[in-house]
């Protein structure tokens, strides 16, 4: 459905967040990201929010295949990076402290995270070196 509706999406944010027991919250609606126009679409048993980003933080997901057909969906650190910066464009406050980021690998979120504005990237080295401050390797 989601690729139906727009052929250039990936599912994001909450619901990969959810899935990949990053997040234990459950979002009503399953938001996506598109370099195309942003938009809703609303069901009796559906909801999808479709949210804009610039063509190049346009990456970081793949296909997957369901019963019903095929969709893209993001990697949970693209996921957490989307969601940073989608909450930083509206204006809104972001707690990374309410998502267990110890289930991402944290190279690769840094690696990913300098694809992103300098805002992100902070937000992302200052939650990762807060992880390694309260968690010393052994």
């Amino acid at each position: 459905m989601i690729n139906i509706l727009r052929p250039e999406a990936y599912l994001s944010l909450e619901t990969v967040l959810r899935d990949s027991g990053v997040s234990t919250q459950s979002p009503t609606a399953l938001t996506c990201v598109t370099p195309g126009r942003s938009g809703e679409f609303h069901s009796r048993s559906l909801s999808i929010i479709f949210r804009r980003v610039s063509r190049n933080l346009f990456w970081g997901f793949r296909e997957k295949r369901a019963r019903y057909g095929a969709y893209n969906v993001a990697d949970p650190k693209k996921a957490l990076l989307d969601w940073i910066y989608l909450r930083r464009q509206e204006g809104s406050a972001i707690h990374i402290d309410e998502f267990d980021i110890q289930r991402l690998d944290r190279g690769k979120l840094l690696q990913y995270a300098t694809k992103f504005p300098i805002p992100v990237k902070q937000q992302i080295l200052e939650a990762v070196a807060h992880l390694n401050i309260a968690q010393p390797s052994a």
